[in-house]
């Protein structure tokens, strides 16, 4: 295939200009990666893991054939179901109160260890952490009300259980998740409205921060978008879903305002996994979507050299990483 690059340069790219600096400090991106079959979409995501987590990245991989990805609430839910909220509840919780407080050694952290290890009454260390949290969580407007909100119990359940009510923080997960049914549970804490789509874009923009904030170096999204170019079945046998024409356009609409919103984000580096149909097929392909193909297109490019640099790279043949040989090992 002429102007293409091979992937393992291309990820090096990826790594030592994006995930080492630019994403690193503030910023955010939008790539796409052209594979030339669509088999080799899937072969790409553990090398992309691999090079995220040793930067310290949250990882997170959206395949559109499982997740209704032209919703951009589902999008966030699909990532939300990926994130151990807990775990880097308590990180955050570590590296924040250590500033302050001596944290007790060889215990589990909570408040009332907390207030013995620094010579002070459970309820006074309860008011001191309570308010740490609020100069820290409730005034960062970088993070919409609600997400602060939600931050600020997920903090106080697992510090302090008398703090909140019984079953508040996983009823918090679960409005995270995309899985509370009702959003009465959530009164007390003073969060009224499900996640929708007026809404999910700014929560995906404040888990990128809320990620920064525990100590990750931000999130690595993919998402493949393989199964917008299969015509949509009239009886899925694989419980995987298929797309029309409208719902593919509304896909292409949702990552078109991903890339005019990297002003806004932060923390965050998108790759959009394709196969090469993306490019030429006319009825499906990115060749109906005239807004999405002018921001990822090079109008000016060299004959010879692809510019790894690009919104857009077209990939050789994927090297198969070593983590997805020995799990396709494990399944046979």
């Amino acid at each position: 295939m002429a102007n293409t690059i091979p992937s393992e340069k291309w990820l090096s790219v990826i790594q030592q200009e994006y995930l080492q600096r630019f994403v690193r400090r503030g910023g955010a991106a939008v790539k796409f990666a052209v594979l030339p079959e669509e088999s080799q979409c899937q072969k790409l995501i553990p090398s992309l893991r691999g090079i995220a987590e040793e930067e310290n990245y949250y990882f997170a991989p959206v395949d559109v054939a499982a997740t209704k990805a032209h919703m951009v609430d589902k999008m966030f839910f699909a990532i939300a179901q990926q994130i151990p909220w807990d775990e880097l509840t308590m990180s955050f919780l570590r590296s924040t109160l250590s500033k302050e407080y001596f944290l007790p050694e060889d215990q589990s952290l909570s408040i009332e260890a907390l207030a013995s290890a620094n010579s002070l009454e459970i309820r006074e260390m309860r008011r001191n952490v309570n308010n740490r949290l609020q100069n820290i969580l409730a005034r960062d407007h970088r993070m919409t009300l609600e997400f602060r909100i939600a931050m600020v119990r997920l903090c106080q359940s697992l510090l302090d259980t008398e703090s909140t009510s019984p079953g508040e923080s996983e009823a918090v997960k679960q409005w995270l998740r995309g899985e509370l049914r009702l959003i009465s549970a959530l009164k007390k804490a003073f969060i009224f409205q499900k996640i929708g789509r007026h809404n999910a874009r700014d929560m995906i923009y404040s888990l990128c921060h809320w990620l920064h904030l525990t100590g990750k170096a931000g999130l690595v999204v993919t998402i493949d978008i393989s199964r917008y170019l299969k015509p949509r079945r009239q009886k899925e046998t694989d419980g995987s879903l298929y797309y029309g024409p409208t719902a593919v356009l509304d896909g292409y609409e949702v990552l078109r305002q991903f890339i005019d919103s990297t002003d806004e984000l932060e923390f965050c580096l998108v790759v959009v996994l394709a196969p090469q149909t993306f490019l030429t097929d006319d009825y499906r392909g990115v060749l109906r979507y005239e807004a999405l193909r002018l921001r990822i297109s090079d109008e000016v490019h060299d004959l010879k050299r692809v510019n790894p640099l690009s919104a857009l790279v077209r990939h050789g043949e994927v090297k198969v990483h070593p983590d997805y040989l020995a799990a396709q090992e494990e399944l046979s």
